[in-house]
């Protein structure tokens, strides 16, 4: 087990400007204004009781009245973004998204600043859910309105939250790639702090690759940086140093970086690095000083109520017990360990049925709140209907033939409205059942990731582990290992794939572009000699369902792999077009093809036409001994 001081935890709060006002001069002015201005006032105050008093009640309060005055998209979007704020601070996800949406909606384009924050906020509650993607479609949303805006800081933090993304991820040198991004701006800003950050960020990636030196060398550089701005979070960094030398096995130094961490500024209350602090006490033999360290961070987690260091701090005390022989009280810290892991547990079980019970409560409300307007219809039709029998009295002296002309109007005008009450309990109907099945989509997807992902991955790190014990004559187990660990890397890319379909209805052609251009993306990246270029010169956005998206994913994918593993190709091109009534996708290559091979003996082309079929498409391959053409034409 490890524990990382993660950069996210420290990241300065870059959207919480405190420049308010005096609360109360606000109060006192507030009843001579009206509409935006008045909204703006009652902004403040929401804003003053939330970080100032730290009073979220009356915060929402003043935010509510701010959305109820304001006049203008702009001032209302602005106060919802204000409440959605103070959900945040009560981790209130589904409300906290709410209000972010209803504010982006109204602001438009009315003001890029405010809506890149909202963005912002908006990808990292996806981001903690680790709901991944979405969080990547709107940190890049909010990536493209910075570029746009004067402030070259917030701008950097983009880039670093894309990147920490990856990072979660598990795409380490993706997060490189845009770590570096943010440095380069970084250094052009000229800001000691954010340069240090950017720096650290790439440290902790290369850590995560298990590149020891170049997590040094970065973290190092983030050092330097932080001691000439002065900052705090040097500590931080320090600890993560101190934990990359533990992984090497260079317990001294370790040692050496985790106490210059504990004894810098503030570092003192990081609990995570005084239980590393007493790991390495423990991996150096010397049990009295582990002893000592371990035991009294317990007890400073204990009254803190940390659970999440505090199993950590358990295991480290039951590994010690075992290595002095005393297995009773190793037992002991064991079952503690395992009794707080089980309640950190149900506890996220009972966050996540609250959350699931707050969004039924939300979809019965919504629905309460549409009978309630069937029913006003039905009020108004019966007023209409009285106001009509009325009218027919008036004038049945008129004629006969005006009272039965009326009457025949009413009748068409009632059978409309009931037309209208049953397309609307319909719909109502269909949004209920959709809402349920991508309910359960997401909790597929879910346990596919956290159940099957993660056993796969031990799978990899076992095979791994296994072959740092075979002897160099047992050159046929090893290369047997090294084959199951590939096959299990490529059942696990397969797995997330699979899980991106899942998690959409509908698969976009620009859904399809990315997912492509990543995949070529890491072919180029990881095989030498080969030159890959990919065309997509399609102006019209179309929606594939979920199946067929990845079936032309797929198709398009063993198309390459083909050329790559099969054709010795070094020139491979994948063009995507369209014509009036086609999608048309080529991928060419100058292998040396597959002549003589019939379609059923293997290659995946079976698989490749099969899919086509599937999609009720067109999949014609034809291959010289110069090169191969693979192309699928999918009908609009």
């Amino acid at each position: 087990m490890k524990y990382k001081i993660l950069l996210f935890l420290f990241l300065p709060n870059l959207f919480f400007a405190q420049d308010f006002q005096n609360k109360d001069s606000i109060l006192t002015i507030l009843p001579s204004l009206k509409g935006d201005k008045k909204a703006e006032a009652l902004t403040m105050l929401a804003k003053y009781y939330q970080y100032i008093e730290q009073d979220s009640s009356k915060a929402i309060t003043y935010a509510n009245k701010a959305i109820a005055e304001s006049q203008s998209n702009l001032q209302k979007g602005l106060s919802l973004y204000r409440k959605a704020l103070v959900f945040r601070s009560w981790e209130d996800d589904i409300n906290q998204l709410k209000n972010y949406d209803n504010a982006l909606e109204l602001l438009g384009n009315l003001n890029d600043s405010l809506k890149a924050d909202v963005l912002y906020y908006k990808s990292r509650v996806y981001q903690r859910k680790g709901m991944y993607p979405e969080a990547l479609t709107f940190g890049f949303e909010e990536l493209a309105l910075r570029k746009k805006l004067p402030s070259k800081e917030k701008l950097i933090t983009s880039l670093q939250e894309i990147g920490f993304t990856y990072d979660r991820m598990g795409e380490y040198e993706k997060a490189i790639e845009w770590h570096k991004r943010s440095l380069e701006e970084a250094l052009k800003f000229g800001n000691d702090e954010i340069t240090g950050r950017s720096y650290g960020l790439i440290g902790i990636a290369y850590d995560e690759l298990q590149d020891y030196d170049k997590a040094l060398e970065y973290n190092f550089k983030a050092i330097d940086y932080f001691k000439k701005s002065e900052s705090r979070y040097v500590r931080v960094w320090y600890s993560n140093i101190g934990n990359t030398f533990t992984k090497k096995g260079d317990l001294k130094n370790a040692e050496k970086y985790t106490l210059m961490a504990l004894n810098s500024p503030g570092g003192n209350t990081s609990f995570v690095t005084k239980v590393n602090l007493g790991k390495i006490y423990l991996e150096q033999g010397r049990f009295v000083e582990a002893e000592e360290t371990l035991q009294n961070v317990l007890q400073e987690l204990l009254e803190k109520d940390n659970k999440r260091i505090l199993s950590e701090a358990y295991y480290r005390l039951h590994e010690l017990r075992k290595k002095q022989g005393n297995f009773k009280e190793a037992l002991s810290y064991f079952e503690k360990y395992k009794q707080n892991e089980d309640e950190m547990l149900t506890e996220l079980k009972m966050k996540q049925i609250n959350e699931m019970s707050i969004q039924y409560e939300t979809n019965e409300k919504e629905k309460a709140l549409a009978q309630e307007k069937i029913k006003v219809a039905e009020r108004e039709l019966k007023i209409k209907s009285k106001n009509n029998l009325l009218i027919i009295a008036l004038f049945a002296i008129l004629s006969v033939g005006l009272l039965s002309w009326m009457f025949l109007s009413r009748q068409k005008f009632k059978n409309k409205q009931l037309q209208k009450e049953k397309e609307l309990s319909e719909a109502l109907l269909k949004i209920e059942t959709n809402n349920r099945l991508q309910q359960q989509r997401l909790e597929i997807s879910r346990d596919l990731h956290d159940n099957i992902g993660s056993q796969l991955t031990f799978i990899i790190s076992s095979i791994d582990s296994l072959k740092m014990f075979i002897n160099n004559t047992e050159d046929k187990v090893e290369n047997k290992l090294t084959s199951i660990s590939q096959f299990t890397r490529t059942t696990i890319q397969e797995l997330r794939d699979t899980i991106w379909a899942m998690n959409k209805e509908e698969i976009s052609i620009e859904d399809l572009k990315s997912r492509v251009s990543n995949f070529i993306e890491q072919a180029q990246a990881s095989l030498n000699g080969i030159n890959f270029e990919f065309q997509c010169d399609v102006k019209n956005d179309f929606l594939f369902n979920s199946k067929d998206g990845i079936n032309i994913y797929r198709i398009v994918q063993e198309a390459i792999n083909n050329a790559v593993k099969h054709a010795n190709a070094t020139e491979i091109n994948v063009l995507v077009t369209e014509t009036i009534e086609n999608i048309e996708i080529t991928i060419k290559d100058n292998g040396k093809g597959f002549s003589g091979i019939n379609i059923d003996d293997g290659n995946g082309l079976k698989t490749m036409q099969n899919r086509a079929i599937e999609i009720e498409g067109y999949l014609h391959i034809d291959s010289t001994e110069n090169g191969t053409i693979v192309h699928l034409k999918i009908n609009k």
